[in-house]
């Protein structure tokens, strides 16, 4: 297990799937939602975030996350990030699956996932 501290980019609620990124100042990394869904992403929310806040980011290897739903899902979906951090079931143009669900959950909802990437080539342009 290791940590990192990190800064806190935006309001973060608590189950979100969050995107790494570099700083303004070059030694401080920071977090935030993602702002493109679709794309891989790297940590999860366990609680609320405020703008601004340091955080110690906990790197423990746990291939299960508790997140966001932010559509239908059931058990053995594949799903993606959206842009407010949450999982969704259906997108046409999504390529990379950051994972698939445990349990069955509707909009709202905090569902396990086990982080399991995929990338989704056959939903490539020919």
């Amino acid at each position: 297990m290791d940590r990192v501290k990190t800064i806190v980019v935006g309001d973060i609620p608590a189950h979100r799937l969050l995107w790494l990124i570099r700083s303004e100042d070059g030694e401080t990394m920071r977090i935030k939602l993602p702002s493109k869904g679709g794309q891989p992403v790297d940590f999860v929310s366990t609680s609320p975030l405020k703008d601004g806040q340091e955080v110690t980011v906990t790197i423990e290897g746990n291939p299960v996350w508790k997140v966001e739903v932010g559509e239908k899902v059931e058990p053995g979906d594949n799903v993606y990030a959206d842009e407010d951090g949450r999982i969704i079931v259906h997108n046409s143009t999504y390529l990379h699956s950051v994972g698939y669900v445990l349990d069955a959950g509707e909009e709202g909802d905090v569902v396990r996932m086990v982080r399991n990437y995929k990338f989704v080539d056959s939903k490539q342009p020919k």
